[in-house]
């Protein structure tokens, strides 16, 4: 399939080639790090060697380059950690292992890390070309006022990696990141994968924003987030506004910026003015963002009389681009998606479903560059989708093949799958998928019938089962 002038770059190649080579990149890096002769492990726990997380990271940081692993014992440790990763040094900080450390629980809630104290449970600087790691942990309890549970700080061609974490029931005084607060500079890398981010609270009076994460990238860092949780997050009732209440991004320069498969859910804001509730994103210079596969439900801004409550929210200035698809955005205390675009890059939302805002499904605010809406459905908002992509100009700011005030035939209340009869089955535009064959947002292969459906979901075919009875996939 052939793309169109729509599907191009974000900022020279493709945006998946892009991620490819910067992950193939990160690899080749990490196997020359794993090929080192002097790794050692630093067990923490009745069984280990030392009692306390913090003395075995400092050991592990001056013993040579690793990489090292600091392995900590299933249960609660009490601890505040402030260390600097540098040069080529490469530190894991590994959950869940069992007595005698020779098996490891798959499951974060068996290591918990809790601080309790005014500062966040792991403080950190990565920089040069060092790697940071934290798996299989649960990291709770802090009550900072420089960010919550994790506050990090990538640098040169650093890289932080988390895998299998969950960051919840923190507090910060500070006027973000009560879960995680992470800055990207240079040439940094952030790598997450399956984190679950939750019940994190941002406390006292200010604008508040990312009170489950909050990401400021610069320079050429690259970000890439996928298999993540985000929910129950709140502001405080001291708080006077609020944005990105679940993750607050801002990108610029030529930051890169890729959310995949994510839920976004419940959070909610006491302020009485509130913007991108759910998830805010900032884009200026060259940065680029591609949002993929996101389920926003549910995020409220019950008491705020001002701003304009949508779930997501996204300013773009300069070159910057955009591209949100396969995606939900769904019951909604207010407008469902807002886009603010000065930028002569591209804004590119396809195969969406937006249903069931008290507010506009979606509105569009700028000028220049090229806009596209397209593949997707608008639903039961209290006003509907505004005019501001005028189809059949030049550009392609369009409204193709777009359900806009159309019974799309959902299978159920709260469940946005389409029933067989639906007009969105087969009915989008083929060219506007950017990659064939495309996933939708339950991860399946788009093209199940004989063109792509409109909407974040696929309908799968009826089928005849193994066990010979027929009906629909769930």
């Amino acid at each position: 399939m052939a793309r169109t002038d729509g599907e191009q770059n974000m900022s020279g190649i493709g945006w998946r080639d892009r991620r490819a080579a910067v992950w193939g990149i990160a690899g080749v890096f990490a196997i020359a790090v794993q090929a080192r002769v002097d790794a050692a492990d630093f067990r923490v726990g009745a069984s280990g060697e030392y009692t306390t997380v913090a003395i075995a990271l400092s050991d592990a940081l001056i013993a040579g380059p690793g990489p090292h692993r600091v392995l900590i014992e299933s249960g609660e440790h009490v601890d505040s950690l402030n260390f600097n990763v540098t040069g080529t040094r490469d530190i894991t900080i590994s959950g869940g292992w069992g007595s005698g450390f020779v098996t490891q629980a798959p499951l974060p809630s068996a290591s918990v890390l809790r601080a309790g104290l005014a500062a966040p449970v792991l403080r950190a600087t990565v920089s040069d070309q060092a790697i940071l790691t934290v798996e299989n942990l649960t990291v709770t309890g802090t009550q900072g006022n420089l960010g919550g549970g994790m506050r990090v700080d990538v640098q040169g061609s650093g890289q932080l990696r988390l895998r299998d974490v969950v960051i919840s029931d923190n507090t910060t005084t500070s006027l973000f990141g009560a879960g995680l607060h992470a800055r990207l500079v240079g040439n940094a890398v952030l790598d997450v994968e399956r984190v679950d981010v939750h019940h994190n609270r941002s406390l006292g009076a200010g604008a508040k924003s990312g009170a489950g994460i909050k990401l400021s990238m610069v320079d050429a860092s690259v970000a890439w987030l996928r298999q993540l949780d985000l929910h129950d997050n709140r502001d405080s009732v001291d708080a006077t506004a609020s944005f990105g209440i679940g993750m607050d991004v801002s990108a610029s320069q030529s930051a890169f910026f890729i959310l995949e498969d994510a839920r976004i859910h419940d959070q909610v804001t006491d302020a009485p003015s509130a913007s991108g509730v759910g998830m805010a994103v900032g884009l200026s210079g060259a940065a680029s963002a591609v949002l993929d596969r996101i389920d926003l439900r549910r995020n409220n801004a019950a008491a705020a009389t001002s701003g304009n409550r949508e779930q997501l929210g996204v300013t773009l200035s300069d070159q910057s681009t955009l591209r949100l698809e396969n995606s939900l955005v769904a019951e909604g205390a207010g407008n469902g998606v807002m886009v603010n675009a000065n930028t002569t890059g591209s804004t590119r939302l396809t195969n969406l479903t937006i249903a069931d805002q008290t507010g506009y499904g979606i509105r569009f605010f700028g000028s220049g560059g090229l806009r596209r809406f397209a593949n997707s459905v608008v639903h039961n908002a209290g006003l509907t989708v505004t005019n501001d992509f005028s189809p059949g100009t030049e550009r392609h700011h369009n409204l193709g093949n777009v359900l806009n005030g159309v019974d799309p035939q959902f299978v159920a209340s709260g469940d946005y799958h389409v029933s067989p009869s639906s007009p969105a089955v087969d009915a989008g535009d083929d060219g506007i998928v950017s990659v064939a064959p495309g996933l939708d947002l339950d991860s399946q292969a788009r093209f199940q019938g004989a063109h792509v459906d409109i909407g974040a979901y696929e309908r799968v075919a009826e089928r005849v089962f193994d066990d010979s009875f027929e009906g629909d996939a769930p």
